[in-house]
């Protein structure tokens, strides 16, 4: 992100009216210079155990949902582990979304 910033800097610099946009953008968020970032991919607790039931760690909809549910995410994983154990699944990404969604927790 530093090497964003620098380069946003020496670009406005080029231009007539840099002093103003570099005035504008020390005004905003960090967040909205940094729109051309991919969020990190986030780290799914257990891997190997997860792979070895079938979840596909690459999915888009895991990647998304465990981020957004990230503060329950271990407990979710631990919990969707155990019951697998248990019963044969057929959609094995598609069910620990659910678990992540829905709060699983042992």
């Amino acid at each position: 992100m530093a090497n964003n910033l620098a380069s946003l800097a020496i670009t406005a610099m080029q231009h007539p009216q840099g002093l103003k946009i570099l005035e504008l953008v020390s005004n905003m968020d960090v967040a909205t210079v940094a729109l051309d970032e991919k969020p990190a991919k986030p780290e799914l607790p257990r891997m190997v155990e997860l792979q070895a039931h079938g979840v596909d760690a690459n999915d888009p909809q895991l990647q998304k949902v465990a981020i957004e549910y990230s503060k329950h995410l271990p407990m979710a994983v631990d919990a969707w582990l155990a019951w697998a154990k248990y019963t044969q699944i057929a959609y094995p990404t598609l069910s620990l979304v659910r678990a992540i969604q829905r709060n699983w927790h042992l």
